[in-house]
């Protein structure tokens, strides 16, 4: 798995790209908001979030099947900005289980900071 394509076709909210990424029973937890989600309900959630959005790969660590991986987004017209943090558990190059937390930044001219 190519962590930095997934995070591209998360960006462009291309549903049939992130599906790819996906065994079909993979589940997606988001511990900030307590939320687990299927597949499809994570690519929901992802592709019908309004706006558009641009981000990077900040760090990226892979140790066999496990990847972490931290990802600064941000809305295209910079009004907000985000970090996530994200534990990906691979089988056969396909992800089972994506542990993902996010913290929102704020933002002014001058400024980036986050809130934990």
């Amino acid at each position: 798995m190519d962590i930095k394509e997934y995070w591209q076709a998360v960006l462009r909210q291309d549903a049939p790209a992130i599906r790819e990424y996906f065994w079909e029973d993979a589940y997606i937890c988001w511990h900030n908001t307590d939320e687990r989600f299927t597949v499809e309900e994570f690519i929901r959630a992802n592709c019908e979030y309004p706006g558009q959005w641009d981000g990077e790969v900040k760090r990226l660590v892979q140790d066999g099947d496990q990847i972490a991986v931290a990802v600064r987004v941000w809305t295209e017209d910079g009004a907000s900005s985000f970090h996530a943090v994200s534990q990906v558990n691979m089988v056969l190059t396909a992800v089972v289980v994506f542990q993902n937390t996010v913290n929102n930044c704020t933002k002014s001219k001058s400024y980036v900071g986050c809130t934990a």
